[in-house]
């Protein structure tokens, strides 16, 4: 096999400037940040348990996050209903004066007395369709308790009472007399007071739940970055420099196989001539 000596000079003037970059790949693999270097040439085994912890911490609050506005919409669904029963009461307040008044004929009693009815029905409907995700609400007392952070004891328990007509101390409204239309007038009164007391207790849990949502969502950015981003950063920056090295080396290797230039060439050139 002919080799050229011009080809041979070459390729021997390349090798001090292949050797920074066989070199080079060994030096950046070390550099990768902690818990990303996948394997160093066999020098360590990484664990990958810092960036699992870091996406299950993640992975935590955002579920966390979820479930505490999840527990905000349902706080407000009840809120709503609340809000329109003040309504359908004050309305209610309205005919208990009405019908307080002497000059009233018993045909305008008994009108009052049916839109009472009607609005002591309205009030039970809507205490039994307050739900959500299928779960009453407002028919019965009960305790909520909702999640506000990802740790076990991360609870708000709010009290639900009851709003039904009936647990108001609107079953029995007379309207049909002044007497009876001034007693109406108190238990209206009371009725109002026991619903502005719940939508208190529905307004301080959902101050609660709205600062855990923004101080969850805020962990769960902060986890993400800004360290994350610039290990991310670091990290390709370091796996691009080592893919242009190796590239290099790989380039300058592939020119001296092309040359037939290495010690063992030399070696079997010099005893072929030794030998002629």
């Amino acid at each position: 096999m002919f080799i050229s000596f011009a080809s041979e000079v070459e390729a021997l003037a390349l090798r001090p400037q292949l050797a920074p970059n066989r070199a080079r790949p060994s030096q950046t693999i070390p550099r990768w940040p902690p818990g990303q270097r996948a394997e160093a040439e066999g020098r360590e085994s990484v664990s990958l348990s810092a960036i699992q912890g870091r996406q299950a911490q993640i992975r935590g609050l955002d579920q966390a996050t979820r479930s505490a506005q999840e527990g905000l919409s349902q706080l407000q669904s009840a809120s709503g209903t609340l809000r329109e029963q003040q309504v359908m009461l004050q309305r209610l307040r309205e005919l208990a004066i009405q019908a307080a008044a002497d000059s009233l004929t018993t045909a305008d009693r008994i009108k009052l007395q049916m839109e009472a009815v009607q609005i002591r029905v309205k009030l039970n409907q809507m205490a039994q369709q307050a739900q959500f995700h299928d779960q009453p609400l407002l028919d019965t007392a009960r305790t909520l308790q909702l999640r506000s952070g990802p740790g076990v004891d991360d609870l708000i328990e709010v009290p639900m009472a009851e709003s039904t007509a009936e647990s108001l101390g609107l079953a029995n409204l007379d309207l049909g007399t002044p007497a009876g239309s001034l007693a109406a007038l108190d238990q209206v009164d009371t009725a109002q007071a026991q619903v502005a007391d719940q939508q208190a207790t529905l307004g301080a849990a959902q101050e609660q739940l709205a600062s855990a949502a923004t101080r969850l969502a805020q962990a769960s950015t902060q986890a993400r970055g800004p360290g994350a981003r610039i290990q991310d950063a670091e990290m390709a920056l370091e796996t691009v420099a080592l893919s242009r090295q190796q590239a290099l080396g790989q380039t300058g290797v592939a020119a001296q196989a092309q040359a037939h230039i290495g010690p063992e060439a030399y070696l079997a050139l010099f005893q072929a001539t030794a030998l002629a």
